[in-house]
């Protein structure tokens, strides 16, 4: 239960951050089966690195800053 509130969290705060692409594969793991959330979550799509927020820094302050 507990990964499906933060999941659910998570799509907005992507948004914040510029990041839709990204929000809307939450979304999509989020209504998928469990063994999909399962993939989603150790798959590379979302957590591939600090790439983007290393070469964007004020996204990566804003990811900060949202989450408290």
């Amino acid at each position: 239960m507990v990964i499906n509130e933060l999941l659910g969290r998570l799509p907005r705060e992507l948004q914040s951050c510029d990041e839709e692409t990204f929000a809307n594969a939450v979304r999509a793991a989020i209504s998928g089966t469990p063994e999909e959330r399962t993939a989603f979550l150790m798959a590379n799509k979302l957590w591939g690195g600090p790439g983007p927020l290393r070469t964007k820094p004020e996204r990566a302050q804003n990811a900060v800053k949202a989450t408290g």
